[in-house]
């Protein structure tokens, strides 16, 4: 790949994803690639940049964010905190939050209500 990559952890995907808002995995995307995308553990990102992305100083494009609005940001990150899929510290002053990506547990079953979700059998055709 020419233009690099941000990893996303399988368990988010396998065991999560169904549970999430499209607002929930848009903003876990942007906070993953702002913090492990520059392994970085955590990052200091205010929900205007999660919202409309960062610019340098002289106006470049560093990334355009979400594209979601303010409420639908502030919405996706308390369900994303609440889900134990972020930490937010908060800032102080004119600091803004930090966020961390939580780490999950290969352990983690895939389930639906209890039951395993087994993948499906490839057909021959």
């Amino acid at each position: 790949m020419s233009g690099g990559f941000t990893r996303i952890s399988n368990v988010l995907l396998d065991c999560h994803l169904a549970d999430l808002t499209g607002g929930e995995i848009k903003t876990h995307l942007y906070v993953n690639r702002r913090t492990a995308g520059f392994q970085k553990a955590s990052d200091d990102i205010s929900v205007s940049q999660i919202c409309n992305g960062i610019r340098k100083h002289d106006g470049t494009v560093l990334d355009r964010g979400t594209g979601l609005s303010r409420e639908t940001v502030i919405t996706a990150l308390a369900g994303l905190q609440q889900k134990g899929l972020v930490v937010r510290t908060p800032g102080a002053g004119t600091i803004p939050d930090s966020y961390t990506i939580v780490e999950l547990e290969q352990s983690e079953n895939p389930t639906d209500s209890g039951r395993k979700i087994r993948p499906v059998a490839s057909r021959k055709t």
